[in-house]
């Protein structure tokens, strides 16, 4: 390729937002390499990153390719006008993909991780292909704050940086595009590798070696009884791999969400693999990496099951708009459990949000325990089956105080019509202030405060009631059992007894002397909480259970005839009660 090199002239309002970055993390500006994969009817992404070294990087795909006329136009002013939705071109020409690009700014996302990269393509359309190398420019803030800053009635162009360009013969076996570079910045090098010491598969699977396959990552990731509890403790590697697998239109996998049990994800993942679409990171085949239920009990996908479904209304508003709303509610119960996690299936569709459609569908689990880590709390949109950002556990701004509960949410929505306007240029957040964002959003808080959140947490206290009662049954019962076993004494059972006014009474009964009765005729012990020694304590009503068995061994110690014989019976109980805890 000859040595010489030609600008690449951009807007300067277009640069001004690119020129320091517009993605978040490695994985969101990696991630349009993958959009731009999926709208070319690419079948294959092969992605390396050059782990663990992280000294070269590449992503090849399959696809139709870029025409040279396409890449000249880029390099000229071109870039933010893409043609991708030119006479409202809205899917792929092969497999009928809902198009996810729109701006024509992807072939810039890799600036955000290197200096210079080189593409070759080979278009399947004009039979022809192309070499070239392009180099970013070292702009600095202050640089492109200057050019934006000037007032002109022509507008403004930049230099975006520097390319050479070369054709080459077309060959159908190279068809796609291929990306490639060792001009790494030296920024992402470092944070790739030092965060290797809290790698995944080394810190939870004690292997130091690259993850075998996507199960093997996944396992690690949600490993039940592990310390992970957001993916921010591990590597960079670790995040960006959840990244680049969270964001594309990839199905889940089904032995692990239970979502996938239920009529619409089922129909949603048949759409999503007749796409016929594969991602490959560092030979890893990903996909959607949310795993449902993903508490710390163990309580795994194949220990759930979806029963009867049932229809729930709430009322929504946004302002002077009113409606009446229903979702799908299906109860998912764990077996060997008296667990009942619930799972809602929503859809919603207006004609005229703020003068144009607004549809999408969607999901939401919630369960009684935390879910881990912390990553796939809250709600996620998806945008032409595209992650924008990640999930917000904030809830889309949430106003109300739910205490715990906003942790055991997990919730996707798929817009089908509508919000293309409202996403920013960075395709990793919304503007909040457009109607089809304040309508979703106004939907999903209502889902949440007039159905969910009361529901759930009336299940959740008789739910933890009863369970506490069964373990004060269990404990009990244990106790009895070692105390006559020590005793000899016929214990059947503790009563703890409250001094209350008698029905239709005006004086209360009167208080017992002692604060423990054994009554061996009907072999029960009376514990007298209202009396005067034992008052205090049972105001700590979380401890009540344990109390009760306390006082009860201390009486009972305190019976035997001998000092020696005393002290032995209370630090044997005092060992069986605490060993049962």
């Amino acid at each position: 390729m000859p040595e010489q090199w030609k600008p690449i002239v951009l807007s300067a309002k277009v640069f001004g937002h690119i020129s320091q970055g517009m993605y978040r993390t490695p994985a969101g500006a990696i991630k349009e390499l993958i959009s731009n994969s999926f709208d070319a009817d690419s079948r294959l992404v092969r992605i390396h990153t050059g782990y663990p070294h992280f000294d070269t990087f590449s992503c090849e795909d399959d696809g139709t390719g870029m025409s040279r006329d396409e890449f000249l136009r880029l390099m000229d002013q071109g870039i933010g006008s893409s043609y991708k939705r030119a006479n409202n071109k809205t899917t792929t020409d092969k497999y009928k993909r809902p198009l996810i690009g729109r701006l024509g700014l992807g072939i810039l996302a890799l600036a955000q991780i290197c200096s210079r990269f080189d593409i070759v393509s080979h278009h399947r359309e004009t039979k022809t292909a192309f070499r070239a190398t392009i180099k970013f420019p070292p702009y600095t803030r202050e640089e492109m704050d200057k050019i934006t800053a000037k007032t002109s009635a022509k507008e403004e162009f930049v230099q975006g940086g520097e390319y050479q360009f070369d054709e080459e013969k077309f060959s159908v076996e190279k068809q796609g595009v291929r990306v490639f570079t060792k001009y790494l910045r030296e920024s992402f090098r470092k944070r790739m590798r030092s965060s290797l010491s809290r790698y995944a598969n080394k810190k939870i699977l004690k292997q130091s070696r690259p993850y075998k396959n996507f199960e093997n990552f996944l396992e690690a990731i949600y490993q039940p009884h592990s310390l992970n509890k957001s993916l921010n403790l591990l590597s960079d590697y670790d995040q960006m791999i959840f990244g680049l697998a969270l964001a594309p239109p990839l199905p889940f996998i089904s032995n692990r969400n239970i979502v996938t049990k239920i009529p619409a994800v089922a129909t949603r993942q048949t759409e999503l693999s007749e796409y016929k679409f594969q991602v490959l990171v560092d030979n890893i085949s990903l996909a959607n990496p949310v795993c449902l239920p993903s508490d710390r009990k163990d309580s795994s996908t194949s220990k759930c099951r979806v029963k009867g479904a049932e229809i729930k209304d709430f009322p929504l508003v946004d302002g002077p708009y009113k409606a009446k709303c229903q979702v799908t509610q299906h109860h998912v119960a764990v077996v060997d459990s008296d667990e009942t996690f619930n799972l809602y299936a929503f859809d919603y569709n207006n004609k005229d949000v703020a003068g144009s459609r607004l549809a999408f569908s969607g999901y939401l689990f919630q369960q009684t325990g935390r879910l881990y880590p912390r990553d796939i709390q809250g709600i996620l949109i998806r945008l032409n089956n595209v992650a924008i950002g990640k999930f917000d556990n904030g809830m889309l701004t949430y106003p109300y105080a739910e205490g715990p509960r906003y942790s055991m949410v997990s919730s996707e929505v798929f817009v089908r019509n509508g919000f293309e306007d409202a996403l920013n240029i960075d395709r990793d957040s919304f503007n909040e202030l457009h109607p089809h964002y304040i309508r979703l959003q106004a939907y999903m808080h209502a889902l949440l405060h007039e159905l969910i959140f009361p529901e759930t947490w009336g299940e959740e206290k008789q739910r933890n009631r009863q369970r506490k009662d069964t373990i004060k049954v269990e404990q009990d019962t244990r106790f009895v059992t070692n105390l006559s076993r020590a005793t000899g004494d016929p214990v059947r059972s503790i009563r703890r007894v409250e001094v209350a006014k008698e029905k239709g009474a005006h004086t209360p009964r009167s208080v017992p002397v002692q604060p423990v009765e054994f009554h061996s005729q009907n072999e029960e012990i009376e514990v007298n909480a209202d009396h005067a020694l034992l008052q205090p304590l049972f105001r700590r009503t979380k401890y009540a259970p344990l109390i009760e068995r306390l006082v009860v061994a201390f009486e009972r110690s305190n019976s035997e005839p001998t000092v020696a014989k005393r002290r032995e019976l209370f630090y044997k109980l005092l060992n069986d009660i605490f060993s049962d805890l």
